[in-house]
């Protein structure tokens, strides 16, 4: 077990470990709402990714600094700091990416920190979040910034200690959270509070618990959310889809732009000539850009102005909004109509908005979990107690997973069967084999004997660098894998993928799907399925926008 620091109201200082402990706390408790947060999600755009996008930042900006090279405070905010601005992933993740800077700049110099350092960085984070946005609003993350900002200072002014400036820290995060529909209409109109702000406060209560010596993801939190929201998260009301049904998003744009003496706010106003949300953070030798913009190419060309232009990512908005609403118009009609319960019911894990929409269209429910976020016994089993049967195929989707599984199925009160899918391609394939009315072995049974007919290959980037059977890959370059076994390694996603197709046997492959990712923009994946339609004139070829955070594609060969 981990240990922690327990209470300790003569502690004045934290050190490296206890930081580091402290956010890694607050990164498990954000883990266990990210579907909540996501499904609160409807400003600025109505997509559901604003937990993920979160929590994907802060686990980075925990996991990547070299944290037995770092000596003192000073060094663990600023590694913090800069791993924030590169893993920060939509608009919230880049106002989240504020903390960490305001923590770099007010523990400047310092081994060990304490209420003075952290209510300074609380201030700074405040500034900075609201500098880096052409056009600030209330009623989001950025009035819980103010909150904690505020809070801390008051705190510093009165003498309080560590303890007491996380309770009222988390305690204004928390009111905040709460006021955030009475300033901003839409929320009010949706029936929900701010999900960025929402996942703030989720960070900074799992700092606070680990402060006071408890369990992060295990405990309870006191969400400032209602028990309708909870119950009926992501189910917006008709008359707010109808609202926001004529919206034009366009594409969500973010790329790093590295050179010399960048100045922030030139390239900012820059991008604010060809879009809106524009969010850019960073300075000096590099810049990270977010745009909604119509055109993610002339938002490039412009950015090249300033310097080398990497790490493009483009996702289409538009298209997760409608995802999204059709989504929540299916669960508000599924709602309504108290449907009867089925014979056979099937939860299966994916993350990813076009992954998760493909098993809901096929009846299934989705347990979000995967890579790097695998669900534990407890989380499976509430998932398999949900399901509207008695009778509930549980599809892993994940090695790892296949475990956990098979012992939630030894304590669930259901009749749960296990379909030991490793991949999403064989989830995918196997959920299409269900029968609603057979019998439930029966349909698990069959389920079980498609996935053999599917093979799986998967296109990323390696997290560290790796030498195996032959395949060299150094980190951070391009991996391509068949059946989770490294394949091949190069300088690209797409030939990378082609590459890839190489290797695998296709002499009797009828038909590849490519599930394109978070990762990977729009154009580029339209490059791959032209390249391999191409290349293989003989197979059919389906592109699919999966959405998964971690893979630029997931490839089902059939």
């Amino acid at each position: 077990m981990t240990p922690s620091l327990q209470p300790n109201r003569a502690r004045k200082r934290l050190n490296v470990d206890d930081i580091r402990r402290m956010f890694q706390s607050g990164t498990d408790l954000l883990k266990s709402n990210v579907d909540l947060v996501d499904r609160l999600n409807v400003f600025p755009v109505p997509d559901g990714d604003t937990g993920t996008n979160m929590y994907l930042t802060v686990r980075e900006t925990v996991d990547r600094p070299d944290w037995q090279a770092i000596s003192s405070a000073a060094e663990a905010a600023e590694a913090m700091s800069h791993a924030a601005m590169m893993a920060s992933r939509g608009n919230s993740g880049l106002i989240l990416s504020q903390l960490f800077r305001g923590m770099s700049e007010a523990f400047q110099h310092n081994e060990d920190v304490g209420v003075s350092e952290l209510a300074r960085a609380f201030e700074l984070g405040r500034s900075h979040a609201y500098s880096v946005l052409s056009r600030p609003v209330e009623g989001t993350i950025l009035t819980v910034f103010t909150a904690t900002s505020d809070a801390a200072s008051q705190c510093e002014k009165s003498g309080g200690d560590l303890i007491e400036l996380f309770d009222v820290v988390c305690r204004s995060a928390r009111a905040a959270v709460v006021r955030t529909p009475d300033l901003l209409p839409m929320l009010k109109e949706a029936g929900v509070v701010d999900a960025g702000g929402l996942g703030l406060y989720i960070i900074l209560e799992g700092a606070r618990r680990w402060l006071l010596g408890e369990g992060a993801a295990d405990s309870e939190v006191d969400l400032p959310v209602t028990d309708e929201m909870v119950a009926n998260a992501g189910q917006v009301s008709p008359h707010f889809l109808d609202l926001v049904h004529e919206e034009s998003y366009g594409q969500c744009t973010q790329f790093v732009v590295t050179g010399h003496d960048l100045d922030r706010n030139n390239v900012q106003s820059a991008m604010d000539l060809i879009g809106r949300s524009t969010v850019v953070v960073g300075g000096g030798a590099a810049v990270k850009v977010h745009v909604h913009t119509e055109e993610p190419d002339a938002a490039v060309e412009s950015a090249r102005a300033f310097g080398e232009v990497s790490d493009l990512q483009v996702q289409d908005m538009d298209e997760q909004h409608r995802r999204y609403e059709d989504a929540r118009r299916r669960e508000f009609a599924s709602a309504s109509s108290e449907a009867p319960r089925q014979d056979i019911a099937v939860v299966a894990v994916a993350w990813g908005s076009g992954l998760e929409e493909i098993f809901r269209e096929q009846g299934a429910q989705v347990l979000v979990a995967g890579d790097t976020m695998n669900p534990s016994v407890r989380q499976i089993v509430d998932a398999v107690e949900s399901a509207p049967s008695e009778n509930v195929i549980f599809l892993p989707n994940n090695p790892n997973i296949v475990p956990a599984a098979r012992q939630a199925a030894e304590i669930s009160e259901k009749n749960m069967l296990v379909v030991p899918s490793t991949s999403i391609p064989q989830g995918i394939a196997s959920v299409l084999e269900l029968n609603p009315t057979a019998d439930p072995r029966e349909n698990a049974s069959r389920m079980e004997e498609r996935l053999s007919s599917v093979l799986t290959a998967e296109v990323t980037k390696a997290v560290r660098s790796v030498s195996l059977k032959g395949i060299e890959a150094a980190e951070g370059q391009f991996i391509g894998m068949l059946e989770r076994d490294l394949a091949v390694a190069g300088k690209d996603a797409v030939s990378v993928l082609l590459e890839l197709l190489e290797v695998a046997d296709t002499s009797e492959v009828e038909l590849i799907t490519l599930y394109s990712g978070a990762p990977i923009g729009r154009q580029e994946a339209e490059e791959a399925l032209s390249r391999a339609e191409s290349t293989y004139p003989d197979i059919e070829f389906e592109l699919v926008g999966g959405g998964q955070p971690h893979y630029h594609f997931i490839v089902s060969l059939e």
